[in-house]
């Protein structure tokens, strides 16, 4: 079993990061969800042990999944890397550090929940050219797209494909819609309110109803995503004494998580790509035109997960080094031929 090396301090001061904010009215409709209960659980299994406690040299049973980056501050709901298990001390005593009960974010006076499945929210980013050709009662499209600034964007357009507006991410009620579209759960929208701002500005409220995720698809994907990150750990554990079967390592992660994408879509991955450890690893075996491969491969790709902060630039970087080099390696060969004494 691994866990996260995170200290103490450092979830402390992620949750009095919120400590300013209003006076917050807690709804705790999310984590009753189905979604946060099914990743609560799954989390719970794979970490039995509070990872704070694991940290400070102790042993005692997790209870509870937090957020490391709280949710009112745009933290990822369902993100394993924004997931840690924590025992009932711990959990109590980090929410306390912030002076918060709940990271449930103020709630919107403006939207409010029928149930899990049935709610409203308030739109942004409104085309207000559209909106004033749209009446109450109008059907929408909800259409699923990834962003690297929002991951659970949804666009809303009107039945004719006119961008009306997005969704507002930090809605509470939100939080599990961009992951059950992901997961192919039927959704429907309508307008229910329009209206003229304090500003002048058109507003919209619109009504929207889903169905239940496919939480076979779910954990299929889980299941694979998983099994490609034991692989990229065990890699890296290899770098340094068996630099070959880490490179292979590498190699048959990236070849799944390519897989992964083609069979479930390329932005549900949670795994990112090892392009940049591949590239490293081959770079000091001096397989130079390898590694130029795999950039430049990686490159063709259209991965909408990204890579880790900072990785991208260093893949630049590399890539550019190892261009250099091989040009080097290219001249030098030509010279030396040049040099060579014709043959009778």
């Amino acid at each position: 079993m691994k866990f996260k090396k995170i200290s103490r301090q450092d979830l402390s001061d992620a949750a009095a990061r919120i400590i300013n904010k209003p006076p917050a009215t807690v709804k705790d409709t999310f984590y009753k969800s189905p979604e946060w209960k099914k990743i609560e659980d799954d989390y719970i299994k794979e970490n039995p042990l509070c990872e704070l406690c694991l940290n400070e040299g102790r042993e005692n049973k997790s209870w509870h999944v937090h957020h490391i980056a709280p949710l009112i501050q745009g933290g990822e709901p369902f993100l394993e890397d924004n997931l840690i298990a924590l025992c009932r001390s711990c959990h109590s005593g980090i929410h306390a550090s912030g002076g918060i009960c709940v990271e449930l974010d103020v709630m919107n006076p403006l939207s409010s929940f029928d149930s899990l499945n049935n709610f409203t929210t308030e739109l942004e980013e409104i085309n207000e050219i559209i909106l004033s050709q749209c009446n109450v009662g109008d059907s929408l499209n909800l259409i699923r797209e990834r962003k690297p600034e929002d991951v659970n964007y949804v666009r809303v357009t009107t039945k004719s494909d006119k961008h009306l507006g997005k969704i507002n991410p930090s809605d509470v009620g939100n939080y599990s819609l961009a992951f059950d579209m992901d997961y192919d759960a039927e959704v429907s929208a309508s307008i229910k309110q329009i209206y003229t701002s304090k500003k002048g500005n058109l507003k919209c409220i619109i009504e929207i109803s889903k169905g239940e995720p496919d939480w076979g698809k779910y954990d299929r994907l889980l299941a694979k995503d998983r099994e490609a990150k034991e692989i990229i750990f065990q890699a890296k554990s290899l770098e340094k004494n068996n630099i070959e079967e880490s490179i292979l390592l590498y190699m048959k992660a990236i070849e799944m998580l390519k897989e992964i994408d083609q069979t479930f879509g390329n932005h549900l991955r949670y795994q990112r790509f090892p392009i940049n450890r591949l590239a490293l690893s081959l770079e000091r075996q001096k397989r130079f035109k390898e590694c130029l491969e795999v950039i430049e491969s990686y490159e063709r790709l259209t991965d909408e997960i990204g890579l880790y902060a900072g990785e991208k630039e260093k893949l630049e970087k590399r890539k550019k080094k190892i261009i250099k080099i091989i040009k080097s390696c290219q001249q030098s060969a030509s010279g030396d031929r040049a040099g060579l004494p014709r043959s009778p």
